[in-house]
């Protein structure tokens, strides 16, 4: 994939702070979100990652069944969302914890344009704090190059900077201003 992007589209990727990822059990990439490329790249350098993602993608032919199968996580927003459907997903988290598997996460909860502000969304600490796993901050420029509903790609150089892991906070209202300003205060640097 990294491949095609550079030959077909003039998109290099570069990846930094590889270093940071735990050695061995579970952890959760905490990763800003611009770009449908993001969905794809942590495929890329990361074994067996469980993502979270919007459960309407669950209705694609074929591509939902693939979801399921590779034990991928669902998440039901709005209305939708309740305490039953809650259980399963952190029943799901914790599967994936047993499992060793890295958890992809993407705190703002949809994609967000370039120079756009969102909140984060504190499921990244409930899961850190339930199962007591490493969390990763990850920064991003993707959408400079691979924007947001556009087909259209512009050629140059994505940098995906995985940053220190967070250390360990039981206070929600700080883990999630750490959180932040890992995440935005690396991307303001790339």
């Amino acid at each position: 994939m990294l491949f095609l992007a550079k030959a077909l589209l003039g998109i290099k990727v570069v990846i930094t702070g590889i270093r940071n990822i735990p050695n061995s059990g579970s952890y959760i990439i905490a990763s800003k979100h611009q770009s449908a490329f993001d969905t794809i790249v942590f495929s890329t350098f990361i074994q067996d990652p469980a993502f979270f993602f919007k459960k309407e993608l669950l209705l694609i032919p074929f591509f939902g069944l693939y979801l399921k199968k590779l034990k991928m996580i669902p998440v039901y927003r709005g209305e939708k969302a309740s305490a039953k459907r809650y259980k399963k997903t952190e029943a799901m988290v914790k599967n994936a914890v047993n499992e060793k598997r890295p958890i992809i996460m993407f705190p703002e909860g949809t994609r967000v344009s370039v120079g756009q502000k969102s909140e984060y969304k504190s499921g990244v600490f409930h899961f850190y704090v339930k199962f007591g796993v490493p969390v990763v901050p990850v920064a991003l420029n993707s959408g400079e190059f691979w924007p947001r509903r556009r087909f259209i790609k512009t050629p140059g150089t994505i940098k995906i900077v995985l940053c220190r892991p967070l250390r360990a906070k039981k206070d929600k209202k700080e883990f999630m201003k750490d959180l932040k300003s890992s995440i935005e205060g690396s991307v303001a640097k790339l």
